[in-house]
């Protein structure tokens, strides 16, 4: 998959080079060349890596006697596509820009445990997710860096199942298992880099974190797994999300020269 993006981005980026070179050549040189406009809407892909922000997302000290289970730390690839619109001139300052995104992605970040004993199974994943978001930045005449933040969402699933530890219910003995899949929401913070290689094409670099709140398995009954075992640990499903996009804006344009 990582080889899959890496080779979309190359290729793009051979295609926005070809496009900065065709959009310059009328200019005799460097100093001449034009300063791009953030203005306007945009669209596009990314791709990154998720990875939750606790190694003991969802842990508990000893599972079973004298196995010990040190917790789960989802992590993973993901990839999207993002749309959006930036506003230039904020508060009438040329070089702040205001936006609004949202994003969608696919993949999964998760992990799983399976004990010897039992076999018990511990699952801990964040599926699909996404998000809406403000941006504020500063422009640097090709260059935008801005802060983000925002409403997030996604599915999160946390699971646990024990063969060894069953319920009889009439007459039929069941695996216990505590579980929850739910979709969650939350919220997203992060900050970014996105040069312009052409007024109508540009590539970014984004970190975000966002959570999504407590997900806390519960069994049939609705009796919570943190306080059926001793010395569990259910952390929030929150993230750390590293990325690399590429926009294509529909209103290219350059700013007039001062």
């Amino acid at each position: 998959m990582c080889r899959a993006y890496l080779a979309c981005f190359v290729s793009a980026l051979g295609f926005a080079a070809s496009a900065q070179a065709a959009e310059v050549s009328g200019y005799k040189d460097a100093i001449s060349m034009p300063v791009p406009d953030w203005n306007g809407p945009y669209a596009g892909i990314n791709g990154g890596f998720a990875i939750s922000a606790f190694s003991d997302q969802l842990a508990r000290t000893n599972i079973s006697s004298g196995t010990l289970f040190g917790g789960l730390e989802p992590k993973g690839a993901f990839g999207g596509g993002q749309i959006g619109y930036n506003w230039r001139n904020v508060f009438g300052v040329r070089s702040l820009v205001f936006g609004a995104e949202a994003d969608l992605e696919a993949g999964q970040a998760g992990e799983k445990f399976r004990s010897s004993v039992g076999p018990r199974t511990s699952i801990a994943s964040l599926d699909d997710f996404g998000t809406a978001q403000a941006r504020f930045g500063v422009a640097l005449d090709h260059t935008l860096l801005y802060l983000t933040g925002g409403l997030a969402y996604g599915q999160v699933a946390n699971k646990y199942t024990d063969p060894a530890n069953t319920t009889k219910i009439s007459g039929i003995y069941i695996d216990r298992v505590f579980s929850v899949d739910k979709d969650a929401v939350g919220y997203v913070v992060g900050a970014g880099l996105e040069y312009k290689l052409a007024s109508s094409v540009s590539l970014k670099a984004e970190y975000q974190y966002f959570d999504l709140g407590e997900a806390d398995p519960l069994n049939s009954a609705g009796v919570s797994y943190k306080a059926t075992y001793a010395g569990t640990v259910v952390r929030d499903d929150a993230f750390h999300t590293f990325r690399a996009g590429l926009n294509f804006h529909f209103l290219p344009a350059y700013e007039a020269l001062k």
